[in-house]
């Protein structure tokens, strides 16, 4: 299996490292602990060499907090109150994401009606489903039995359409507003800075700074205006007359309207998931070569961005509550894991305020592939036997998923042209259209449903697997804890990163271990 562009789709079971394993420990993993800042952190990923750094947005930049889901919320007020409320009480507003207007009855009323409507039973199903069901290992099997291998980033796709169907036939400006409200009312929780990323140009001149955003692109229009970063990646829909298009999917829990004009589905790309590692790789076509360095910063919720330990050489997870594992895929280049926690805005100001920075509870501390291997020896040959039954069962189920993707493509065919139908027709002719692309989403979702079931022995092997890893970051947050493992108390400069010797695991580098060391 592959992504989009043909790039190598790496997972458990997707393929075996030069060993012929199809998982294996990471060669370096590197706790730090509380750090005072940003910068210190890239201070300890960074290399001389480093060509490419990725940074998430949603939940990195800000900690434990998704700007592009509050903005959902925003859009909800301004539907219901109208924009010019919205700055009249915008110095009065918290940092709650619902907003009640006492003087305005009617107003009150299309906020509750059409928020729930479009966005509150999302959230809904997002708390329910994504951030509680997940935790249970009953329901995650089930949810991968009934969705596919890849379920949490299908329940995480549904509030990103429906955010992009409330974005449709809104002004941009107005949705650029909106995310500048959000960035200043949510500064105290701000992590990284404008001030880290010129800092880091300056540190690291030959080093692509870049963030991938599953968020819409007039919501990152705020980083583009105040971070000085050389590209930023999002989610994109076509801009027609000002405003952004309504994607052509949707879902039952997703109200689709009558939109002024509707994207097919080769202008519409969700930045999340493989998609974020084949839109780098789209526009960066080294970022893969073995000898070209690359470090990937993210928080990665969820695991969403659990996919960059197959691509990254090395991988940081920041203020993260789903941690990246240690287990990685057989085939992964990734050296090293780097794990940290840094403070924000509100809690720097408030350590100066007390007389200083506050010291880190916990010392740095690091493992080697070997102490690994020794601690997690279990979990790996578990996640050994998951990810060789998953690569048999995929040469099995491969005629399927051909048939399969053979369908979707004659159904998205005829998505475009009742797309193009709905674009250039008239009132009859649009809602004839419509009704044509609503039966569409409904053929396609059967079509998914049953690609799931084709892959269903898969799926349930995938859940299984990504249990034992994140046991194995707990088991290994464990020892940490009782003081395995060790770092010096400054951390080294990372040397120049080399391209693994012949016959070393991919992504191993003797010397950048040894040095590392």
């Amino acid at each position: 299996m592959h992504l989009k562009n043909g790039a190598p789709r790496r997972a458990p079971g997707m393929a075996a490292g030069p060993d012929g394993r199809f998982m294996r420990v990471v060669e370096k993993f590197f706790h730090h602990g509380d750090l005072p800042d940003f910068r210190e952190l890239l201070r300890r990923t960074m290399r001389p060499g480093t060509r490419y750094l990725v940074l998430d947005l949603d939940g990195t930049f800000h900690r434990n907090k998704n700007l592009g889901v509050l903005l959902g919320f925003d859009l909800s007020a301004r539907h219901a109150y109208g924009m010019e409320y919205l700055a009249r009480v915008e110095k009065k507003r918290g940092a709650s994401a619902f907003l009640w207007n006492r003087r305005d009855f009617r107003g009150r009323l299309r906020y509750v009606g059409e928020g729930a409507r479009r966005w509150w039973a999302l959230g809904l199903f997002y708390h329910l489903f994504v951030r509680e069901g997940w935790k249970h290992g009953v329901f995650r099997r089930a949810a991968c039995a009934f969705l596919g291998p890849d379920a949490m980033h299908r329940m995480l796709a549904l509030p990103r359409v429906a955010l992009l169907h409330q974005m449709a036939g809104v002004p941009c400006s107005e949705v650029v507003e909106l995310a500048r409200a959000l960035w200043r009312r949510h500064a105290a929780d701000q992590v990284v800075f404008p001030e880290d990323i010129a800092w880091a140009r300056k540190n690291w001149p030959g080093a692509r700074i870049i963030v991938s955003s599953a968020s819409p692109g007039p919501a990152l229009d705020v980083v583009r205006e105040t971070f000085p970063m050389h590209d930023v990646l999002d989610t994109r829909v076509p801009v027609t007359g000002g405003s952004t298009d309504a994607p052509w999917c949707g879902h039952a829990l997703i109200p689709f309207g009558a939109p002024r004009s509707i994207a097919p589905p080769e202008e519409v790309f969700q930045n999340a998931h493989f998609n974020k590692i084949a839109a780098i790789v789209d526009r960066y076509p080294d970022f893969l070569d073995p000898g070209v360095h690359t470090v990937g910063i993210t928080d990665t919720k969820h695991g969403e961005d659990f996919s960059w330990t197959g691509y990254f050489k090395c991988a940081a997870d920041l203020n993260s509550l789903d941690p990246f594992s240690p287990l990685i895929p057989g085939d992964s280049p990734t050296v090293e894991i780097h794990s940290a926690r840094v403070g924000t805005l509100a809690e720097r100001e408030a350590a100066a305020e007390a007389g200083g920075t506050e010291e880190s509870a916990e010392r740095p501390r690091t493992l080697s592939r070997e102490e690994m291997e020794t601690l997690l020896g279990g979990d790996l040959a578990r996640a050994e036997a998951c990810a060789a039954r998953i690569n048999a069962l995929l040469a099995q189920a491969e005629p399927g998923l051909q048939k399969a993707a053979e369908e979707r493509e004659r159904a998205l065919g005829k998505v475009r042209e009742a797309v193009l139908a709905y674009n250039a027709g008239g009132k009859r002719e649009r809602k004839a259209a419509l009704a044509t692309l609503l039966r569409l989403n409904k053929e396609i979702c059967r079509l998914r449903r049953a690609r799931a079931k084709t892959l269903r022995p898969v799926s349930v092997l995938s859940a299984r697997a990504g249990i034992v890893m994140e046991k194995a970051r707990a088991r290994l947050e464990a020892a940490l804890e009782q003081g395995l493992g060790a770092l010096p108390e400054t951390a080294p400069v990372m040397p120049e990163y080399e391209t693994p010797r012949a016959g070393a695991p991919a992504g191993a580098s003797a010397s950048v271990c040894a040095a590392a060391s």
